[in-house]
């Protein structure tokens, strides 16, 4: 495994659904994926970027970026 100088091993990052209750709908290794299943599951939501309440998002899951 790789590690950065700071000796914290690198990890793969992983993207969460939220749907717009902001409840977690799936976990998922790529954002494309999530983005895909997002559009099967609300075929009538958009990203919602804001976090308005008005659609779906993703997350970034277990890291600081």
């Amino acid at each position: 495994m790789i590690e950065e100088k700071t000796k914290v091993p690198n990890r793969p990052t992983r993207y969460e659904l939220i749907d717009k209750d902001g409840n977690p709908a799936g976990i998922f290794h790529d954002a494309t994926g999530a983005a895909i299943f997002a559009a099967h599951l609300w075929p009538d939501q958009e990203m919602d970027e804001e976090r308005s309440g008005k659609g779906w998002d993703i997350q970034t899951v277990g890291c600081d970026r």
